[in-house]
């Protein structure tokens, strides 16, 4: 008997004239990792329809999946945006069509929090399917960020994930985090639950420790260029401290976003711009690790981080790594090298004690590069497939322990 497994999908697939790609990789990979215990893949998401899709994507097809409910892309700007979140939340033919993709599976995957994850939930819970739940971050449950992003409609958009959000935990016999702090903060209903990382090291380009002979005077900062990020703090702090660091000095500033001119401006403003470089976006491969390894010290200062590549990455090649207390970081990094957030003096005082310390710089990179270790693909690889096989084995109908009934019910009237 084949055995089905439905995965909706909070970021759109793309599609260009050559087919349909996953929009996120770490889609992909779950996919690729519940492969093997699967005979059929439904995918339930968003479509994004793009005249060429760029960078490193992968075809749905390559997987034997397909897209087999589109949803309204409520992703859009203005009113077609709130006029599509209205057509997923009230759409009948929608939810019919879903009721019956939920009833013939035997495997249901959601990331979460997202509305997608919330409103499957709810067809979920009148059938009495369990889920299978994963949680990569918490920054759309920021008050903060949403509220600078979008505005009031961004506290409505809080509000109203929060409340889905909880029907997920309720219905899900799974979950998986990417880090400790996130499992015990919004634990799953059902029994089972881990913490594993969904970052994979590139093999093929390791890195070593670095030994320091002199202060740090490469700085590096890679990522989204958007005020959850705080890339404001890092220019602010190197500001501070600019006097008790060697005169050549460099920040480069690697990723895009809405802040860059702001940033430009600041760093203008501060008397700072023969030290700051904007590069844009860096490819992943060789360019980037190029700046990993010419730079003395990574630079984090995000409000909210789920579990962070660049940290990881940059652990990889030995860089020490000043960040603030989000995400993975309390769990990685020494606790010489971390900020709580909001605190632009601090941030100062601590990088400069960081900087200046050549044995301290050492010291950080040595234990980076030794914890990176337990991150390298074969290791993860290994422990999600386990979590993946056993969350599908929980699913089954009627299995005990799985906290759910696992009922089955007629499907819906197909649409």
């Amino acid at each position: 008997m084949s055995r089905r497994g439905v995965f909706v999908f909070s970021y759109p697939v793309l599609e260009d004239g050559a087919g349909l790609y996953f929009g996120d990789e770490c889609h992909r990979h779950t996919i690729e990792l519940c492969r093997p215990y699967l005979d059929e893949i439904a995918v339930v998401a968003r479509r994004r329809r793009m005249e060429r899709v760029s960078g490193r994507r992968s075809l749905l097809s390559d997987l034997n999946a397909r897209l087999q409910l589109e949803l309204p892309e409520f992703g859009l700007s203005g009113s077609p945006g709130w006029v599509n979140i209205l057509r997923l939340a009230l759409g009948r033919d929608l939810k019919k069509a879903l009721y019956r993709l939920l009833a013939e599976a035997d495997f249901v995957y959601v990331d979460a929090p997202s509305i997608e994850a919330g409103l499957t939930a709810r067809a979920a819970r009148r059938l009495a399917r369990p889920l299978t739940m994963e949680m990569r971050g918490e920054v759309l449950l920021n008050r903060h960020y949403m509220q600078e992003r979008f505005g009031r409609k961004g506290l409505a958009y809080v509000w109203l994930l929060q409340r889905l959000f909880g029907i997920v935990r309720k219905q899900a016999v799974a979950g998986l985090y990417l880090n400790r702090s996130l499992l015990q903060r919004y634990p799953v209903n059902g029994p089972y639950r881990e913490a594993i990382s969904d970052v994979r090291l590139p093999d093929q380009a390791p890195g070593e420790p670095k030994r320091f002979a002199a202060p740090a005077r490469h700085f590096l900062y890679v990522g989204s260029l958007e005020k959850i990020k705080q890339v404001d703090t890092l220019v602010k702090a190197l500001g501070r401290i600019r006097d008790r660091l060697p005169a050549d000095w460099t920040f480069q500033i690697v990723g895009d976003g809405p802040e860059m001119q702001p940033l430009i401006g600041l760093g203008e403003r501060l008397g700072l711009s023969d030290h700051l470089f904007f590069p844009g976006r860096v490819e992943w491969g060789d360019p980037l690790f190029a700046l990993y390894r010419k730079s003395d010290l990574l630079l984090m200062a995000s409000r909210s981080e789920g579990a962070s590549r660049t940290l990881l990455e940059a652990m990889a090649f030995g860089l020490p790594i000043i960040s603030t207390e989000v995400g993975t970081a309390p769990e990685l990094l020494d606790p010489r090298a971390l900020v709580k957030t909001g605190r632009e003096t601090e941030y100062a005082q601590r990088l400069i004690a960081v900087a200046a310390a050549p044995e301290l710089l050492t010291d950080l990179s040595g234990q980076n590069w030794q914890r990176s270790q337990e991150y390298r693909l074969p290791k993860l690889q290994g422990r999600r497939e386990a979590f993946y096989a056993r969350a599908i084995e929980l699913s089954s109908p009627g299995q005990k322990g799985s906290g759910l009934t696992g009922r089955r019910f007629v499907p819906a009237p197909r649409v």
